[in-house]
């Protein structure tokens, strides 16, 4: 009989465990999602940079998009969500809602993917995208509303870390340039 409880004991104990590594693995995986950025060589598209972050929101099996940004070696921008699901419907539209912004910036100037898997924004209709990519790098997060009409979908992207991601894959001070540029322009 004293085995037993012995046993059980260590049962319990293993439980507590179990049970407190899956609380923390799943707290990871849900709120400290940080962006990711490197250098990619292709053979067809040559060397570009990539930042990206895994959002959370959706249903299966899209539960888990991606916000990137990407810089070509030519010098282009290209911002998009992918994994987000099915984009190959009429009306799209993409809304922007950071936190502590009372704003919501939207655009129907959206493309999709090769294969209608991804949302890409060729431009904003409130603001420029340079303004939009500022945005990312000065709140904590942004929620996301992708629509068309086959539906709408809602996800959240955190955006720590962007600061440094972006800095890496577009240059230390671009985006601040870029705006100078705009203002200069907007002024002739």
């Amino acid at each position: 009989m004293f085995v037993k409880k012995e046993s059980k004991l260590s049962d319990s104990k293993i439980n507590f465990f179990l049970t407190l590594l899956l609380f923390i693995v799943s707290f990871n995986i849900t709120y400290s999602q940080s962006w990711k950025y490197k250098t990619v060589k292709s053979d067809f598209d040559g060397s570009y940079k990539v930042a990206r972050v895994i959002g959370t929101g959706g249903r299966f099996p899209y539960e888990n998009p991606y916000l990137v940004v990407i810089r070509y070696s030519t010098g282009s921008v290209n911002i998009y969500i992918s994994d987000a699901g099915y984009s190959g419907c009429d009306n799209k539209n993409v809304s922007f809602k950071f936190n502590n912004d009372e704003e919501i910036y939207t655009t129907s100037r959206v493309g999709e993917g090769v294969n209608n898997d991804s949302w890409f924004i060729s431009s904003m209709e409130d603001i420029s995208r340079n303004e939009l990519l500022e945005k990312f790098t000065k709140h904590n997060y942004v929620s996301v509303r992708l629509s068309q009409d086959c539906g709408l979908k809602d996800y959240r992207f955190s955006l720590s870390g962007s600061t440094k991601a972006l800095n890496y894959v577009l240059g230390y001070g671009w985006i601040k340039k870029q705006i100078e540029k705009e203002k200069k322009q907007k002024e002739l």
